[in-house]
Parts: C-alpha cells; structure tokens; sequence
C-alpha cells in the first residue's frame, strides 16, 4: 500500500462489496444491540403500567360517606341538659334550606371560575400538570 493511498481505499469489486456486508453486518448487530438495551426501560414501564391499572381497578366504584359526627349531650336523670360536647358543631341541613349565597360561596372557594368553564378549567390543568414534582406524579 502506498502512503498516499487511504486506507479503506478498494482496489477491485470485490473488496467493495466486502466493504458495504461488513457495514451492513455491523449495522445489523449494533442495532441489535440497541435494541438490547432498550429491553429492560420497557419492561420497567410495562411492569409501572400494570401496577398502575392493579391499583385503580383495586379503588371502589363510589366513595363510601361516613356519618357526620353529631355533638354528644349530657343529660341528668330528670333529662336536663348538663353539657354538649362536639369537636365541631355541625347541625346538619337539607340543601334547600341553605341560602343560594352560601352554595355560591362555597364552590367560589373551590374555583372562582367555576361558572366561566363549566367544571372543567383546561388551564388549570395544565397549571397542576406543571406545578406536580415528577416524584408525587
């Protein structure tokens, strides 16, 4: 070979030919190599997608809705009240008996623009998709 010559340089057809199956062969098997390593990132995400689907076929079809808690009373033999005693007082009430002010203030307090968007606020969403760090996702 001379010094000028490159060295890939073919001097025939047949080491042309040689030429193109080796990069073809090498081609094929670095492919198949990247393929390999690509094996097990599917498998973790499959394996992810499964248990995903596990856990919310596992959740029930409807929320179960505990009593609310009631204030207990303290009462003598006679029946005279001694004492009422609640962590919270709550009087529950029909919803028609509660003013259409306080139910406008109570889903104002969820989303003021509830009544722009129907329930359903697309940049709101997005601001929640944006706004979750990858670990709590």
């Amino acid at each position: 070979m001379d010094a000028n010559t490159p060295p890939f340089a073919s001097s025939g057809s047949g080491s042309v030919l040689g030429t193109v199956l080796a990069f073809l062969g090498i081609s094929a098997l670095t492919g198949v190599l990247a393929a390999g390593l690509l094996v097990p990132v599917t498998a973790v995400a499959g394996t992810g997608a499964s248990a995903s689907i596990e856990f919310f076929e596992d959740l029930p079809a409807e929320l179960e809705r505990d009593a609310l808690a009631q204030p207990t009373t303290i009462v003598a033999a006679d029946g005279s009240l001694i004492a009422t005693l609640y962590e919270e007082n709550r009087q529950p009430v029909p919803l028609d008996q509660v003013s259409q002010d306080m139910q406008d203030a109570l889903v104002s307090i969820e989303d003021y623009r509830f009544y722009e968007h129907g329930g359903v606020a697309r940049a709101g969403s997005g601001t929640g998709r944006k706004a979750t760090p990858p670990s709590a996702a």
